[in-house]
């Protein structure tokens, strides 16, 4: 390759590179603007992330429920206060959820700065999408791949259909992302073979403790964003022994010491930090669904669709996709041609295989074998593996060598992104309750409390206006505190079908409001409903 031609390849990727930043940028825009309410889990988030999640438990314990009050003294929970709260972050989670808490004290001073609004949390969201594209570059540089197949595989990541979806609400997902990133690239740099020569390269110091301490860092940062960073801590200190057996691509043994070292202090730190976050796995379990044949086909066929959405193809393609790779490693003679390929690889794509091995193969059997939550995976829940799958079209385009990086670029451009704006939502697309209406209203009553529905129901609710929360149970068995109360011209009843909330109790609620007022349904996505109640016409 002429110098000439290699500069335009660099000046190309770095085209593409900011090509990745806006597209993916604007597809992630369009997603949250496609996102009309505050959803279960960002309500989680907000409540979180203003560190008053122990006092709103108690709220909903019989505080403020079963009686007429102000939304604000409701509201006051999901409020971010300056920064009064963030000692109470780690806390209450590691009483009351499953998350350990860096990601709500990034997005409780990330409020304070922009307001609590719906979409202030998004917005944070796309500040670390943004810093993960660049992480993905430059992993790919320090694992030895050219500059523009790093670009493409940033390309790849910034506007999968799959890893856009996860941008579209206010949760610690592209924060995952970017950790994974920065810990693998932190991992790679550690375990890069020494020199003492002048000219080593940057990555190639005699004394590596800059880049022990990124890796510390790097590993802190993801243990105490997700739980399930344990994984990827594991997967990072088999690599970093591997380097005692498996020799470097110029035959020097990688040095083991310096990459565990580091993984092994930043998990210390993780756990002087936040000493609370190791119950999540209790915790997790205790939410697990009962093992049936019907449930795990369910899952396999949630990983197969939720892998195909990555690639914005069905699921039913991953899976035969899956068979013929298995048939083709059972031939003897496709076995060999296949294993001298994969030996003839440069060894960045080893690490790329062995992290996708690691956290897609590592979540994924959690899930099949019934160890860990969701009851179904989706994108988020592989937020590990999608950097690392980013660089599976370049694998594959491979088949044809010369047009790799054009044939990759055009899958990017006229599959992924067209995919990206046809396809709904995961997660809000199908949740039309016009919750806008509650903006005005006068009064609001809703039958069921929850750190998830309150934030949600309530978000946009005057501060002013008189809320009467509480389960069913106390609403029929105190009919009179609410249903002869003073509601004013524009009142709404919600009514939340899950977690406790029973059919047939709500049609008692509807009978006993409808004897004093019109009741009309405004709205309802299945898992709720919304009425308005107005007082009845005088004869």
């Amino acid at each position: 390759m002429s110098r000439a031609h290699g500069r335009r390849l660099d000046l190309l990727a770095f085209v593409i590179l900011l090509i990745a930043l806006g597209a993916g940028t604007g597809l992630r825009i369009h997603a949250q603007h496609q996102n009309p309410n505050v959803q279960h889990d960002e309500a989680w988030s907000y409540a979180s992330a203003a560190g008053r999640l122990g006092p709103f438990m108690a709220a909903m314990d019989g505080g403020l429920t079963g009686r007429w009050v102000p939304a604000s003294d409701w509201q006051y929970f999901w409020q971010s206060d300056g920064l009064s709260g963030v000692s109470r972050i780690a806390p209450d989670l590691a009483a009351y959820d499953v998350h350990p808490p860096l990601y709500f004290g990034l997005l409780h001073g990330w409020l304070a700065l922009t307001g609590v609004h719906a979409w202030a949390g998004r917005a944070l969201n796309l500040v670390f999408a943004a810093l993960a594209v660049l992480c993905i570059f430059g992993m790919a540089r320090a694992l030895g791949f050219r500059r523009i197949e790093g670009a493409l595989a940033a390309l790849v990541w910034a506007v999968s259909p799959a890893v856009v979806s996860i941008s579209s609400i206010t949760r610690q997902y592209d924060l995952v992302a970017l950790t994974t990133v920065l810990l693998v690239w932190g991992l790679v740099r550690a375990a890069s073979p020494r020199t003492g020569g002048r000219d080593a390269g940057r990555s190639s110091r005699t004394w590596p403790w800059l880049d022990i301490l990124w890796l510390a860092a790097a590993t802190a940062a993801a243990l105490l964003t997700h739980y399930q960073a344990v994984l990827l801590v594991a997967g990072g200190a088999l690599y970093g022994l591997a380097g005692v057996l498996l020799p470097g691509q110029d035959t020097r043994r990688r040095p083991w010491w310096p990459p565990l070292i580091g993984l092994a202090a930043g998990a210390l730190a993780a756990a002087l930090l936040a000493p609370g976050w190791s119950s999540a796995f209790g915790r997790e379990r205790g939410r697990l669904g009962d093992v049936s044949v019907t449930a795990f086909l369910g899952k396999l066929g949630a990983i197969a669709q939720t892998l195909g959405r990555f690639v914005a193809v069905p699921g039913l393609v991953v899976g035969v996709a899956a068979a013929v790779v298995i048939l083709l490693f059972l031939v003897p003679r496709s076995r060999r041609i296949l294993s001298a390929r994969i030996r003839s690889a440069r060894r960045g794509w080893w690490t790329i295989l062995f992290f996708v091995l690691v956290t897609a193969g590592g979540i994924c059997l959690q899930n099949l074998l019934f160890l860990s939550m969701p009851p179904r995976i989706s994108a988020r829940y592989l937020a590990m593996a999608w950097p690392f799958l980013a660089f599976l079209p370049l694998l594959f385009f491979g088949i044809w060598p010369r047009a790799r990086n054009v044939l990759t670029a055009a899958f990017c451009l006229l599959v992924l992104v067209p995919a990206t704006i046809a396809t709904p939502l995961l997660y809000g697309g199908t949740d039309r309750l016009p919750l806008g209406r509650l903006a005005d209203a006068d009064a609001v009553i809703i039958d069921n409390v929850g750190v998830g529905e309150l934030p949600r129901f309530l978000w946009s609710v005057p501060a002013g206006a008189q809320v009467f929360a509480g389960t069913q149970e106390q609403l029929l068995a105190d009919k009179d505190a609410w249903r002869n109360a003073t509601l004013g011209d524009k009142a709404y009843y919600v009514t939340i079908l899950r977690n406790g909330g029973l059919r047939w109790r709500r049609n008692h609620i509807l009978a006993n409001l409808r004897r004093t007022h019109e009741v009309t349904l405004v709205g309802t996505n299945g898992m709720a409903e919304v009425y308005a109640i107005t007082p009845k016409a005088t004869q």
